[in-house]
Formats: structure tokens, sequence, C-alpha cells
């Protein structure tokens, strides 16, 4: 029986690969940050002092270019005693619809309304008809009132 498995051995070159990439990764990304240098590979802590701010805490070690902000902190807000004009927003006034009560009739114990519209066509409306947006909320003997986009009007003979 062998002292390694294949599947150990598997894993071990994986392990060994992946380190080797990150090693190479980390390498490249301080030398693009010019920490390290290409020749001795040692730290050239009198350049990173100069050009880079580093931030430590109980978590890890930070480095930032100088003139950058630590990503993990939000800007400070600049309070101002200025006041803002804030524009109202007005609703536009619903006008009256253009309706003419031409008459009311009495037609088997219920009220009919007779309007005539712009376009000169009059309608025979009882109470709870549509017509488009126009909703006959109620008939008397004398006037009509008419629920129009959520407004109620009252015509009268």
């Amino acid at each position: 029986m062998a002292l390694f498995s294949k599947k150990k051995i598997n894993l071990l070159l994986l392990f060994l690969a992946a380190t080797a990439v990150w090693s190479s990764n980390i390498y490249r990304l301080f030398k693009n940050f010019g920490v390290v240098d290409s020749v001795s590979s040692t730290f050239d802590h009198e350049r990173i002092n100069k050009t880079h701010i580093s931030i430590s805490d109980s978590l890890g070690f930070w480095m930032y270019p100088k003139g950058s902000r630590d990503p993990f902190n939000l800007p400070q807000v600049k309070k101002t005693n200025k006041v803002v004009n804030k524009k109202r927003i007005v609703k536009p006034e619903i006008q009256k619809p253009v309706l003419s009560l031409t008459g009311i009739i009495l037609d088997k114990n219920k009220m009919v309304a007779l309007i005539e519209t712009p376009d000169g066509k009059v309608h025979f409306m009882s109470e709870g008809d549509k017509l488009d947006s126009l909703y006959i909320e109620k008939i008397t003997e004398k006037q009509i009132i008419v629920k129009y986009k959520k407004n109620g009007f009252t015509y009268s003979m």
C-alpha cells in the first residue's frame, strides 16, 4: 500500500500551484507600487513612507497611495448653513368638464339626466353610469353630481 494516495498527491500539487500563483501576484503588486526593489527583492521602506500612507489596526495592515482616501471610510460631508430653496410642486387643478345639463326626467321610478357634451351629442345617463372618465354619482330633481378624475362637480338646471 502506497504512503500517499493519488488523491492526496493531486491535492498537494494543486496547493503548491495555487501558492506559486498567489506569490507571483503579490510580488507583482508590490513591484508595481514600487515597494520591492527588483534587484534585491527587499522592501524599500524609505520609498514607501514617502509615497504611501499605511494604516494598521487589529485586523490587518493596508497601504494607500498618498492623496487617496481610505476606501473603507466614507468621506466627510461639509455642513453648510445655506438654506436650499425647495420648489413646491403644484398639482394642476382639474378643470370642470364642459357639459350641459339639458334636462332631468323620471323613468320608472329612477331619475335620468340628459347631458349634452361639447360635440353636440345628448346622452341619457342614470346614477352609476360612466361616460369616458365621467361618473354620474347622484341625480336630483334640479341638479346632478358628477365625479371626474376623483373630483366632484355639480351641474344645475
